[in-house]
């Protein structure tokens, strides 16, 4: 995995899909719909594993804002063949932070990692944001 902390500012390894151009980096993680936008923008990234070994996903989550809002982020591993390894959906509620741990099985030599703001109940000053991306083998 490279660049899975944004503290920096940086993107640097990852591809952006932002068609409402929401995604943004700040307060030491990358927000998705951003600037009062719509959701719908993902991050992704094709990584190199060992298929058939378990690997976990971590990373940390959280609604950032002054504004009242609910988000649903969806996280993916999907198999060179398109195919999902796994998909994890969170709900993350006003003011919520989790530490996600997601194991999975790769059955390719790459893998692609991408997450997705797919639902929010609000986007005007709140937003949801992720760091501290990680893929390890156990």
């Amino acid at each position: 995995m490279t660049n899975g902390d944004f503290a920096t500012g940086d993107t640097t390894g990852w591809t952006l899909s932002d068609p409402v151009g929401g995604l943004l980096v700040y307060d030491q993680g990358l927000a998705f719909n951003a600037q009062n936008r719509g959701v719908g923008s993902s991050i992704s990234q094709t990584i190199t594993v060992e298929p058939g070994l378990p690997y976990v996903l971590t990373y940390t989550a959280w609604e950032n804002g002054s504004g009242l809002g609910d988000h649903l982020l969806m996280a993916e591993v999907l198999n060179s063949t398109g195919l999902h390894a796994i998909v994890d959906w969170r709900l993350l509620g006003n003011g919520q932070t989790e530490n996600v741990t997601i194991p999975f099985t790769p059955m390719t030599p790459q893998v692609v990692i991408r997450f997705t703001n797919a639902w929010a109940s609000a986007t005007v000053a709140t937003d949801v944001v992720i760091d501290n991306i990680v893929v390890r083998h156990p």
